[in-house]
Parts: C-alpha cells; sequence; structure tokens
C-alpha cells in the first residue's frame, strides 16, 4: 500500500478517473434535468454507466495489488 501504479495500470487508472469523472459530470447534469422534466429513463441510464464506471476504476485499483 502507498506504493504510486506504474507502467500501463497508472495510465489505464488516469483513464479510469477521467471516464469517472465525465460520467459523473453527466449524471448530475441528468439528475437536473429530471428534476425539470420527470424523465426516469435518462437518470436510470446516467446513473448506470456512473456505476459502472465506478465498478471499472475498482477493478484496476484491484489489480494494482
Amino acid at each position: 500500500m502507498g506504493l504510486l501504479p506504474s507502467g500501463n495500470h497508472s495510465k489505464s487508472l488516469e483513464e479510469q478517473k477521467r471516464k469517472f469523472v465525465y460520467y459523473s459530470r453527466k449524471f448530475s447534469t441528468t439528475l437536473r434535468l429530471f428534476f425539470k422534466d420527470n424523465n426516469p429513463g435518462d437518470v436510470f441510464s446516467s446513473a448506470n454507466l456512473l456505476v459502472n464506471q465506478t465498478n471499472l476504476i475498482l477493478f484496476v485499483i484491484r489489480d494494482l495489488g
């Protein structure tokens, strides 16, 4: 623990972090629109993408160990 990832793992982790930020912002925007338009399908889809991205980050972190 406490070691910084190196090589491909580091690149993969950085890529997954960028995607996480993207999907997090997308979810936030979709949720705001939901409170205006009340369209649960879009919120569900966006939340699902964010959960999947979170799981991908966890897999990358697990593989670092």
